[in-house]
């Protein structure tokens, strides 16, 4: 038997529409109340091509949406809305950008959030962002960049217990952070692995990461006739670095664009696969 949704609350961004389950009204509100267990967030100064809506996390109280073409900081240069509940009801409680935002960063095309901090990846700079929340407001924390080639550091972002996973598809790379005495250190670096073939290029390893109380669920969607299967790769920390655990292989179209790991649970999308 299914198990029931009925004491979940669907938030849907911009204008898609999430159907709720057990005797919830499946249609949004067309605000931020909640009270039929389904609502629509917008932002307060949402222009249309924003893509608001890109990129979604949430945990508790807080939702946080990316909206990477916004240009407030120039042409695409992006931005994240945080959004906080108090009861049924979400409220905007405050817009993030980045310190040095400029055209063409496309801020907000990842996002993640967990334990009161944000991560924000902006692959058209090469960086991700690290917001903290002080009990007031959230403050950028740290600008972090890749160890080295990144190509698209920030497509993808995670974070879970002290760590953020951050992925370079085109380089084929996924970096992992870890706080240690105030600050985001570089953990590790790791390298699309041996595939089926003597040196896999261009498969887009880190197209999708998530990271969940020591394993890593990294994505390499890549399909194509050069390189006919598509991948993801679980890698565990063994307490020193991240060791690859299992290969998970398919032949369905774009294999690993979208991946999400929980206990022993791993998601694998393939979003191009009819």
């Amino acid at each position: 038997m299914p198990a029931r949704t009925k004491d979940l609350i669907f938030v849907v961004a911009s204008v898609f529409l999430v159907a709720c389950g057990g005797n919830g009204n499946n249609g949004g509100s067309g605000d931020d109340d909640c009270g039929s267990r389904s609502c629509k967030l917008t932002a307060s100064d949402m222009q249309a091509g924003d893509r608001f809506g890109a990129a979604v996390a949430t945990s508790g109280e807080v939702t946080v949406v990316g909206a990477s073409f916004d240009d407030d900081g120039g042409l695409y240069s992006g931005l994240a809305y945080v959004f906080r509940s108090e009861g049924t009801a979400w409220f905007e409680e405050q817009k993030l950008s980045a310190s040095d935002a400029d055209a063409f960063d496309a801020f907000g095309t990842s996002v993640a959030f967990a334990d009161d901090v944000i991560v924000v990846g902006a692959p058209g700079n090469a960086a991700a962002y690290v917001f903290r929340f002080d009990g007031n407001n959230w403050l950028e924390e740290q600008k972090l960049t890749p160890v080295g080639a990144g190509l698209l550091f920030g497509t993808s972002v995670s974070i879970s217990g002290g760590a953020i996973a951050v992925g370079a598809p085109g380089s084929d790379k996924v970096f992992v952070y870890r706080f240690n005495a105030g600050q985001w250190e570089a953990e590790q670096t790791i390298n699309v692995p041996p595939l089926l073939f003597s040196r896999p290029t261009d498969v887009l390893f880190g197209a999708s990461v998530s990271c969940s109380d020591g394993l890593l669920l990294v994505g390499s969607p890549r399909n194509n006739e050069t390189v006919p299967l598509a991948f993801a790769f679980v890698y565990r920390f063994n307490g020193t670095e991240w060791e690859k655990e299992q290969d998970l292989l398919s032949g369905n179209i774009e294999f690993g664009s979208a991946v999400a790991i929980s206990a022993d649970v791993a998601v694998v999308g393939a979003s191009a696969d009819s």
